[in-house]
């Protein structure tokens, strides 16, 4: 999907792996469907998790727990280590969880990630306007290249993400932002959870920022979040 193509000034930001989520119980049952997609480490399960990463601060014998809490086969975890650092070493794994680049994304997929049941590769979009402020925030990708997105990928919508410096943080939905925003405008989110209007999105998201809405402190961004299939289109090899 290059920027022509309905993203205009949009650019990407890297690739994050998160599985879908079932609607938390605190959520709105009228304005949000069932199975939700979210970037937010606090909603939905991601990978490289903390175990993965050979820094994390965890005994041997948390580290396979956790390890076999996700799904990782303990056969996996000196291996996925060692990718992980030196990737981060690299900066194509921009700490501690956002791919530089597609391919790579997908190579951590099929290499580590047993079960990929709603297992979803996601493509951040950032605005140009926000460029500068992204990478102020998030400590890694203060020298990143900025790039298209992938041409095989799906718009799905756009989430109001704060953010700090491990980069995407809370979501509007871990604080009923979406409630205030529908009692406010009347709008809904869609099918994903997301909102489907990106100047709505960046209406939500500076409306956070000023804390107009019950939001965490910390800077927030519209961030398009664009479907990538876990293997590679014929058309995109």
């Amino acid at each position: 999907m290059e920027s022509g193509s309905g993203l205009g000034p949009w650019a990407c930001a890297g690739y994050v792996l998160r599985h879908d989520f079932t609607r938390p119980d605190y959520a709105s049952p009228s304005l949000l469907p069932e199975r939700l997609v979210s970037v937010s480490k606090c909603l939905a399960q991601g990978w490289p998790d903390s175990f993965c990463l050979p820094s994390w601060p965890l005994t041997p014998a948390e580290r396979a727990e956790q390890a076999a809490r996700a799904g990782m086969d303990a056969a996996h975890l000196v291996e996925v280590q060692r990718w992980s650092a030196s990737h981060l070493e690299a900066r194509t794994l921009l700490w501690p969880d956002v791919f530089d680049r597609l391919e790579l994304a997908r190579e951590f997929a099929q290499a580590f990630v047993t079960h990929q049941s709603g297992l979803t590769l996601l493509g951040l979009a950032v605005h140009s306007d926000d460029r500068e402020r992204w990478t102020a925030e998030f400590d890694a990708a203060c020298s990143r290249q900025w790039s298209t997105l992938g041409a095989d990928g799906e718009l799905l919508g756009w989430e109001p993400l704060s953010m700090d410096g491990a980069g995407p943080a809370h979501s509007w939905l871990c604080n009923y932002v979406e409630r205030a925003v529908h009692e406010r405008f009347g709008w809904t989110p869609n099918a994903h959870g997301l909102i489907e209007d990106v100047a709505q999105a960046r209406r939500v998201a500076a409306l956070c920022d000023s804390d107009d809405l019950p939001a965490e402190p910390e800077p927030w961004f519209a961030v398009g979040l664009v479907r990538f299939p876990l293997q590679p289109s014929r058309t995109s090899e």
